[in-house]
């Protein structure tokens, strides 16, 4: 008659999510709480625009009155589980009391299963299960689950030969004058302006020609260089450590699990509004996992781990992985509180020494992102 799916909805909206692409159901039933409610209408949206034939409804069931969830979920078998229908349900999200009554519930009536951070689809009674392939589900898919919705994000691909060419004279202009190429190119308002100077270093940028040159002293101004950087995305690259970012960008694109690299990444209100948060690079793995990448030269303010941790998996679920790399080793007490958060930091002078220490790297990271999160 109907193949029915009966989900459990908790702040984790991606199992939810997941399992019903991956399970394809006629009819959707999300059931949440007062509390839950906002993620199962985040879940009936995106489930709107991906599967728009799927028929999905919400039941809303209470919290503290045991007595009259229980009976509400007695009823909800005796109604889906009729002869001919093909009953699922996906006990992963809501209350553990409530996963105890479904199952009790629907037991022998229909098929009960959960959804791991790996995407493992798990029959709890029967222990059969298969691998889901969320290949399906893209990034901005994701963001739709959190609430939120990219306003900005550039592949790799987008930058060429010559913008790449750049990341090694633009490394040689910041050693000469470290603190004088951050007064030239961090946060400079507008953009990067048509000429800049600082410290007897100046920048001039010439948009129309995709130029730029530059006068780099060292701090005591006895010793000048010149240097001309030409290139389409000269100036982003130059800006906020963006040539850093595609450094980055370019050496996780050879590890074997990234499917996909974005850099630059900017999120906003669903509805619209501010940008609310940056991402450095997001790594879309064939494993189906999104791995969020903090990029810094340097981290001065350990703050810093704990936001970009608990903004990475607000937003992409607990499911995901965060690491951090850092231009030089991370001092003491940032590696520290990555410790402490359960965060791998790496530094790019370690990692690009030689090919073995970049293929050690690539085995870490399958290692970490084959893991379940705590």
């Amino acid at each position: 008659m109907a193949k029915i799916n009966i989900s459990l909805v908790g702040k984790q909206t991606y199992p939810v999510f997941a399992q019903l692409i991956d399970g394809q159901p006629e009819r959707v039933v999300l059931v949440c709480s007062a509390q839950t409610k906002g993620e199962a209408d985040r879940v009936r949206r995106a489930l709107g625009s991906k599967c728009p034939t799927m028929a999905v409804a919400t039941q809303q069931l209470g919290t503290t009155n045991h007595s009259a969830v229980l009976a509400d979920i007695r009823a909800m078998a005796d109604v889906h589980c009729k002869p001919g229908n093909e009953v699922t349900v996906n006990l992963v999200g809501g209350t553990k009391l409530w996963s105890l009554w479904f199952h009790q519930a629907f037991a022998h009536r229909a098929r009960c299963v959960i959804i791991d951070q790996n995407n493992k689809v798990l029959d709890v009674d029967t222990l059969e299960s298969h691998r889901f392939d969320s290949s399906v589900i893209t990034l901005d898919d994701i963001m739709g689950l959190a609430g939120v919705r990219i306003s900005r994000k550039t592949p790799l691909s987008h930058y060429t030969p010559a913008d790449i060419a750049l990341i090694s004279q633009i490394e040689e202009m910041r050693r000469i004058n470290q603190r004088a190429f951050l007064d030239l190119t961090l946060d400079p308002p507008g953009g990067l302006p048509t000429l800049s100077r600082s410290r007897g270093c100046l920048l001039h940028y010439d948009k129309s020609a995709c130029t730029v040159t530059a006068q780099m002293a060292n701090q005591r101004q006895t010793f000048t260089k010149q240097f001309t950087l030409r290139a389409p995305h000269v100036a982003e690259l130059l800006v906020n450590h963006g040539w850093f970012e595609l450094k980055v960008g370019r050496l996780l694109a050879g590890w074997k699990q990234a499917r996909q690299v974005w850099l630059g990444l900017e999120v906003m209100p669903a509805q619209g509004g501010p940008t609310l948060n940056e991402f450095d690079v997001i790594i879309e793995t064939t494993g189906s996992k999104w791995v969020f990448v903090e990029c810094k030269t340097q981290v001065y303010s350990s703050p810093d781990i704990d936001k970009f941790s608990e903004v990475s998996r607000r937003y992409g679920g607990m499911g995901s992985k965060v690491i951090f790399i850092t231009d030089v080793p991370m001092k003491a007490l940032a590696a520290e509180k990555c410790r402490q958060a359960r965060i791998p930091h790496y530094d790019m002078q370690a990692i690009s020494r030689n090919a073995a220490a970049t293929t050690a790297f690539y085995n870490q990271l399958d290692s970490y992102t084959s893991e379940i999160n705590a």
